[in-house]
């Protein structure tokens, strides 16, 4: 996708990004920060790859709403390590961008929501898969929590993962994609993926699984070393007041992964 500037009259190129980030990053309304400058996308045009913008000066940016759905398509290794039983396969990865927040900068405060309408994505690559199946170290720690925990916690994980995975991996963090899913309908149980963010996979998830205990471990470290107090960008995220979490989000990860590598919570 070819981005140009259209103001004041322009037609100047300023920048490009494949299809499946532009649906992601640069749709209708969206804000595009390109060199210090804000710019908001005026068209996507997917048929024509080309993404029309133009400058503009406001005091929030734009994150999508992403629904995906992940299929496992093969199953070439499973094996039990870290805590929980780990799968290497191939899996399909559909995304459907629905929505977007304007987020305020610095305090990441809702200040509106947006419409998109897009078409789907597809992409078949590489993922590694932890299950947090029963009797495993981390499927008792899922059940340590309480029902209305569960979801929030192990999504909070997952942006855990995300924050720390590529210091381990010497990637871009959107060089990987990290699904929750609180009863995966595959493994019939708790599960939280890891996938390569390119289609055929570039290998990222396979050296995920080589670096899984020092991952892990960091995030523990980086949750508790955090000086937050209920969470923020750097570590699980900042609270959402619409999570169904009513006491510390930032404590019910600390004690679901302080289950799971077996560790004192505190």
């Amino acid at each position: 996708m070819i981005i140009v500037d259209t103001t004041r009259g322009a037609h100047d190129v300023i920048g490009e990004m494949d299809r499946p980030s532009a649906k992601e990053m640069i749709f209708d309304n969206a804000i595009y920060i390109h060199r210090g400058t804000q710019y908001v996308v005026t068209n996507l045009d997917l048929e024509n790859r080309r993404c029309y913008v133009e400058q503009t000066d406001v005091n929030y940016f734009t994150d999508a709403l992403v629904k995906r759905d992940i299929k496992v398509l093969e199953i070439d290794e499973r094996t039990a390590a870290a805590g929980c039983e780990i799968v290497v396969g191939d899996i399909l990865v559909r995304s459907q961008v629905a929505k977007f927040k304007k987020l305020r900068y610095q305090t990441h405060e809702n200040v509106g929501y947006g419409e998109i309408s897009l078409p789907e994505e597809e992409m078949h690559t590489r993922a590694v898969v932890l299950v947090f199946s029963e009797g495993s170290r981390a499927g008792t720690a899922v059940e340590s929590l309480d029902a209305t925990e569960i979801g929030p916690a192990l999504s909070r994980i997952g942006t855990l993962v995300r924050n720390v995975a590529p210091v381990f991996l010497l990637c871009d963090p959107r060089d990987i994609g990290v699904a929750e899913r609180v009863r995966d309908p595959h493994f019939e149980a708790a599960a939280l993926y890891v996938y390569d963010s390119y289609p055929g996979g570039s290998g990222l998830s396979e050296a995920f699984l080589t670096r899984i205990d020092a991952i892990l471990a960091a995030s523990l470290d980086l949750l508790r070393g955090c000086p937050c107090s209920e969470g923020c960008p750097s570590c699980v995220g900042p609270r959402d007041p619409e999570e169904e979490i009513d006491g510390n989000p930032k404590e019910a990860v600390d004690h679901f992964l302080a289950g799971w590598l077996e560790e004192a919570s505190g």
